[in-house]
């Protein structure tokens, strides 16, 4: 007989009582905790010249940077990018 190592998911109720820690951020994927880096100087230069050059063709839109996190099911809770 094989045992599963299964650990129960998290909800987002559950989630969001956990404090991120320093070096970093939580995000709920599937209801599994996963640690998430802060982006390094590349990504943040390259996400701030991808604004500015959809800031110029977009004229009639308002454009800005991605959200902090979006709505999903019950066991998700994370970035956008």
């Amino acid at each position: 007989m094989t045992r599963s190592n299964q650990t129960a998911l998290l909800t987002v109720e559950e989630f969001v009582k956990i404090p991120d820690p320093s070096g970093g951020h939580y995000e709920l994927h599937h209801g599994e905790l996963a640690l998430v880096p802060p982006p390094t100087n590349e990504h943040s230069y390259i996400q701030t010249q991808l604004l500015l050059i959809l800031a110029r063709i977009c004229i009639d839109s308002y454009v800005t940077m991605e959200f902090a996190f979006r709505p999903l099911p019950e066991h998700e809770y994370g970035e956008l990018a």
